[in-house]
Formats: C-alpha cells, structure tokens, sequence
C-alpha cells in the first residue's frame, strides 16, 4: 500500500500526551480481504463478523 490507500482510515489516538496514529477497524477489515491469500480468507471472514 501507498499514497492514498495507506492514509486513509488513521485516525489520531493520544497515549501519554503522545498522539499515535492508529488505523479504524473499517481499514482494519478492508486490509484483511486485501491480505486474504496471506492471512486466510476465515480469519478476514472472522474480521468481518467481529466487526
């Protein structure tokens, strides 16, 4: 991933007066079916219904 597909869906989080940013679980479900071949199409199906 790059450019526009890497920077949506972060969305800023404060830790220790640090601001981190962290990916929302929306991304966090797309990336999963993007990976499916790596990480196993019931693991992005179990992403999926959890979410």
């Amino acid at each position: 991933m790059s450019g526009t597909a890497l920077a949506e869906g972060i969305e800023p989080v404060e830790i220790d007066d640090v601001k981190v940013p962290v990916f929302n679980a929306a991304k966090t479900i797309v990336d999963c079916f993007k990976c499916r071949n790596k990480i196993g199409l019931d693991v992005a199906l179990e992403v999926l219904h959890d979410g």
